[in-house]
C-alpha cells in the first residue's frame, strides 16, 4: 500500500478556505461530509483515511451527549513557518465545551497538501502558559 497522491491545494488563503467549509459543515451536523473535503488533500493512503474516518465518526454519539448540541464553529488564528509549513486552528462550540480543530498544510514543491489534522478538548494549550 503505497503513499495517497495528495491534490494540492494553490496558496496558504486555498487552504484556510478548506477548513472553513470543513467546519461549516462538520458544525451543522455533517461530519463525514466535512471530513471527505478534505480526502484529496492528505498525504496518507484512502484506506487509512477511511480507517480514520470510521473511527471518529463512533465517538461522535459521546461527544453530543457529553457536551450538548453543536453550536458554531469560530476561526481563531493561522500560522505561516517559514515557506513550507501553514496551520489553521478553529474551535467547534458546543453548548457545554469547545474542540479546537488544528489543521497543518506542508508545501513541499509548488502546492500545498494537508500533512495533518486533529481535534481534542486541549484548549488550554490556546494560551501557550
Amino acid at each position: 500500500m503505497g503513499l495517497a497522491q495528495a491534490a494540492g491545494l494553490e496558496s496558504p488563503r486555498a487552504a484556510s478556505l478548506l477548513t472553513n467549509k470543513v467546519l461549516e459543515r462538520v458544525v451543522a451536523g455533517d461530519f463525514q461530509g466535512g471530513l471527505r473535503l478534505l480526502e484529496p488533500h492528505v498525504v496518507v493512503p484512502k484506506a487509512e483515511f477511511d480507517l480514520l474516518l470510521q473511527r471518529t465518526t463512533a465517538s461522535l454519539p459521546e461527544i453530543h451527549q457529553r457536551f450538548g448540541a453543536s453550536l458554531a464553529g469560530e476561526r481563531i488564528d493561522d500560522t505561516r513557518i517559514g515557506e513550507s509549513v501553514y496551520r489553521v486552528r478553529h474551535l467547534h462550540k458546543f453548548e457545554r465545551h469547545v474542540l479546537l480543530w488544528t489543521f497543518i498544510f506542508y508545501r513541499p514543491r509548488d502546492t500545498w497538501v494537508l500533512d495533518t489534522f486533529w481535534f481534542d478538548d486541549k484548549i488550554h494549550n490556546l494560551f501557550g502558559d
